[in-house]
């Protein structure tokens, strides 16, 4: 039986600075069934003193593990090995929880009848940036059911959200550890899985995109990793989705085939679709291009 409602999980890499803010969002939850869990990737900062002056006076429990720099996915891994919520977020280290997010999930998740949970992972609502506007896109409608093939691929909701999910049904799908690199999306854990949320229009999240953070230096994150890219495209262009994600799958999938070293045709044999492979060749081609010429110089940095 879970101990606590929520398990909090952030990973973290040299973030000591901006931990004190998600500490103090913590602190501040109307709902306090939950646990703290850090995973830290390799910090060389004081991560692990400032979390143990935490840890004696923290009203929840905080649990600290710190791990050689194997990227976030591993540190998911990992947190999930120590989750003993019934819920898991994932909370990184750059972005805060609103005193009433808690709270609101679980009143959400308690309000759905027992016949509806049964197809749902989890609960889904909305983040904002500091200056309080919203991350587009709105839900469609409030307190609708989406799945993450559906709202990811059919209705085109980029944008960060927020969310939980079921704990055990997460550990189900853990991610794929790939030797040498330290970035694998988390779409090819939420493919596969492709959990059923009830989305609501409720901003349960404040953000920020930092100058060293995943976002802002994807490109090169991913053109570091390109393995982990290649499996991630490989599987999502075998998804039902419509032709042009299908074609920018497509295109990324030669892409990081590319940069991985796989020759063009063990590719083609691997994903099949011939006709689609063909159209989609050019633009893997120049796209793998751009980031040699702009990023080359700088993957070992």
């Amino acid at each position: 039986m879970p101990s606590y409602v929520f398990t909090v999980f952030t990973p973290t890499y040299n973030r000591a600075h901006l931990l004190g803010e998600v500490f103090e969002s913590l602190k501040a939850q109307t709902f306090t069934d939950f646990e703290w869990i850090i995973v830290d990737d390799g910090s060389t900062d004081d991560t692990r003193a400032r979390i143990m002056e935490w840890q004696a006076s923290a009203c929840f429990p905080i649990v600290y593990v710190h791990q050689e720099n194997r990227g976030k996915h591993v540190a998911i891994n990992r947190g999930l090995d120590l989750a003993s919520g019934e819920f898991f977020l994932i909370h990184d280290s750059d972005d805060l929880l609103l005193p009433h997010t808690l709270k609101r999930f679980h009143e959400i998740w308690n309000a759905i009848p027992p016949e509806e949970k049964k197809s749902l992972a989890g609960v889904m609502g909305l983040c904002a940036y500091r200056d309080g506007s919203i991350v587009p896109k709105l839900f469609p409608q409030d307190s609708m059911d989406i799945s993450h093939r559906e709202y990811w691929f059919e209705m085109n909701m980029k944008g960060d959200k927020c969310y939980f999910v079921l704990t055990d049904l997460l550990r189900r799908y853990p991610f794929p550890e790939i030797s040498g690199e330290k970035f694998l999306a988390e779409g090819v854990v939420f493919n596969r899985l492709n959990p059923r949320f009830r989305c609501v229009n409720e901003v349960m999240r404040i953000i920020q995109y930092l100058p060293d953070g995943l976002t802002a230096k994807a490109r090169a994150i991913r053109y570091r990793s390109p393995r982990g890219a290649r499996l991630y495209y490989s599987e999502a262009v075998r998804l039902p989705t419509g032709i042009k994600p299908k074609l920018k799958n497509m295109a990324n999938f030669i892409r990081y085939s590319i940069h991985s070293g796989e020759s063009l045709s063990a590719s083609l044999m691997e994903v099949g679709s011939p006709l689609l492979f063909g159209i989609s060749l050019p633009i893997g081609l120049g796209l793998a291009w751009i980031d040699k010429a702009r990023l080359a110089g700088v993957a070992n940095h």
